[in-house]
């Protein structure tokens, strides 16, 4: 895997404005690498953007394993993923990465900056969108969109390629406190894959894809439901098919929903969860969210009224 990854960091930032941090957005880096089994059913020299089946069930079934060690759930790809371009598919792969996370996902992706990450891929190194700038830059010596993307965020610690700035390339792609609106590229050349992030970009339009469009396609998440028993003051929220997020017991006050409690799911660790909370219970309305994952985000259970 030596000679795959450019070994350093880049992001340049010199400005103090508003940054991109989103509610309880925590990244922790792996402690180890983790291992490529399944990968090899996808061809890494390859760009074409075409997934084969034994592809796909190979990539998940790495990607899977990789964020198991992490506490998240599954890899859910959109249902139009296939007919996506590598530069448009290693778009959504960053954004769930970011979304399962906590952070808020990339605005959208800009053909500009997908210029300059074809040149990255072409040249065999790091290209800045901009000079004092905010920005960061990401390559790989490799074709697949999986293969590279998984390179950067789950085999990128310690003792792999990039010792000299071990998770370089997955702080790239988790970067949170670059500020708004983030717009990225990314493209294939002769030499690997390149991507780009640029920060306070409002020079640049996301004009091959966005996140808003792109989220209609995937599959719904189960809405969570609330329940509270007669006559206790216990609240109990079950949830299906969730990821590792944060959801967030909320009471009505007349003007705006507050909140009352915060509960971090266990992600992978189980398919359904159950929440007990104990809480004072008065007259009113109560509902769960979860803002901090756009697969949750406005994604609210019924109201449970409390007479």
């Amino acid at each position: 895997m030596s000679g795959r990854l450019v070994p350093r960091f880049v992001a340049v930032g010199l400005l103090a404005v508003s940054l991109l941090t989103g509610p309880s957005a925590v990244a922790v880096d792996p402690r180890t690498n983790s291992s490529t089994n399944g990968l090899q059913a996808c061809d890494e020299y390859s760009s074409a953007s075409y997934v084969s089946n034994t592809c796909l069930s190979g990539a998940l079934s790495a990607l899977n394993a990789a964020r198991a060690n992490e506490g998240l759930g599954r890899f859910l790809l959109p249902s139009n993923f296939r007919s996506l371009s590598v530069p448009q598919q290693m778009f959504v792969l960053v954004n769930i990465e970011r979304v399962d996370r906590g952070l808020w996902p990339v605005f959208g992706e800009s053909s500009r900056l997908n210029q300059v990450g074809a040149a990255s891929g072409a040249s065999g190194m790091d290209i800045l969108p901009c000079n004092s700038c905010w920005a960061a830059a990401n390559w790989a010596g490799t074709l697949n969109a999986f293969w590279s993307h998984f390179l950067w965020m789950y085999d990128d610690g310690p003792g792999g390629p990039n010792g000299s700035d071990p998770w370089g390339h997955r702080h790239n792609i988790l970067v949170n406190n670059f500020p708004g609106p983030l717009l990225m590229g990314a493209g294939t050349g002769r030499n690997g894959t390149g991507e780009v992030f640029e920060g306070a970009d409002t020079s640049d339009r996301a004009d091959v894809l966005t996140w808003t469009y792109e989220s209609a396609y995937f599959t719904p998440i189960h809405t969570p439901t609330l329940h509270v028993p007669l006559s206790t003051n216990v609240i109990q929220i079950q949830l299906k098919g969730h990821s590792h997020t944060t959801v967030k017991l909320q009471v009505w006050n007349g003007s705006v929903w507050s909140t009352l409690a915060n509960y971090v799911t266990p992600g992978t660790a189980a398919a359904a969860a159950l929440w007990t909370k104990s809480v004072a219970l008065h007259r009113g309305r109560y509902r769960i969210a979860a803002m901090g994952n756009t697969r949750y985000t406005r994604v609210i259970s019924g109201t449970v009224t409390v007479l």
